[in-house]
């Protein structure tokens, strides 16, 4: 299968590259650098809560500094790199008009989305008219949006920790669920070690969705109501506080779960073309264990 990658910068989006150009045919990245400058935007900027909140985030690695470096722990061998070989745009915003003849001009048979704004572009859609499948950091529909681990761990919902693979649609993070990657929990982790570890499986199994529609497997089951929507700024500093003086007191002191990915599969999705047929998995081919501290 030709898939091409819309995503954002991070060491995550670039891991999420890597997985995908090791199991199928990783077309293009279209990286997003920038921002939205909109007018509609920069209106939304000049809110007092916004801008409390975005001053907020710039001063919270130095108030909590972070549990590991995202870049060693998904890279542990070199850099941080997207894949060599495989044509990379960089973008000022992902719904600009020059991604969509990117995207048309990458003659993709689908598309997979991690860490971008949200698509607002309803021609990048007409680009591709295959399946369109994103990674979501967290466990939808229990926690969408943003901080989605955070918001599990402030709650002491450690059964939520992990990813989703879900098929896009105008809904935030509330597409037909394709699967739920739940990493292993240990003690001695901390959020940002069970982010990585989280985005980790859900990009093994982000290409093992692709491989699997593909092959004409029906997945898909339509999500459930419930759950919550959290947005950027309503992480404040009272939170942040509180999860540390949650993890200092033995938070996953008695924690042990173990990996688990469920797919979800439904009669009546229409088989994918036969010419998406993918080779199969090396034998023995998993996701591997990360172990951040």
């Amino acid at each position: 299968m030709r898939v091409a990658l819309l995503c954002g910068s991070s060491a995550r989006s670039r891991y999420v590259a890597h997985r995908l150009a090791a199991r199928l045919e990783l077309a293009c990245v279209i990286s997003e650098v920038g921002r939205d400058y909109s007018i509609r935007k920069l209106v939304k900027y000049l809110d007092l809560r916004t801008l409390r909140s975005k001053a907020y985030r710039g001063l919270r690695p130095f108030l909590f500094p972070p549990d590991v470096d995202p870049n060693r722990c998904l890279f542990p061998e070199g850099r941080a790199e997207f894949p060599h070989g495989v044509r990379l745009h960089r973008t000022a915003h992902i719904n600009l008009k020059e991604n969509v003849g990117r995207l048309r001009d990458a003659r993709v048979d689908a598309v997979a989305v991690f860490g971008t704004s949200l698509l607002r572009n309803d021609q990048l859609f007409a680009a591709c008219d295959g399946p369109w499948l994103n990674l979501h950091g967290g466990i939808s529909p229990h926690y969408r949006g943003a901080d989605s681990i955070f918001w599990a761990l402030f709650h002491r919902d450690t059964e939520h920790v992990g990813a989703t693979v879900h098929a896009i649609d105008r809904r935030i993070d509330a597409g037909t669920l394709i699967a739920h990657a739940r990493p292993a929990v240990e003690i001695g982790d901390r959020e940002l070690g069970l982010t990585c570890k989280s985005i980790a499986l859900g990009a093994h199994v982000l290409a093992e969705a692709f491989s699997r529609l593909a092959a004409g497997e029906l997945l898909g089951a339509p999500q459930p109501g419930g759950g919550r929507l959290f947005q950027v700024r309503d992480r404040r500093y009272v939170h942040d506080a509180r999860v540390r003086a949650m993890f200092r007191d033995g938070l996953l002191g008695r924690v042990s779960l173990p990996k688990r990915v469920t797919w979800y599969e439904r009669p009546g999705i229409q088989p994918a073309d036969p010419r998406f047929a993918t080779a199969p998995s090396e034998p023995g081919e998993r996701a591997e264990a990360l172990t951040c501290r």
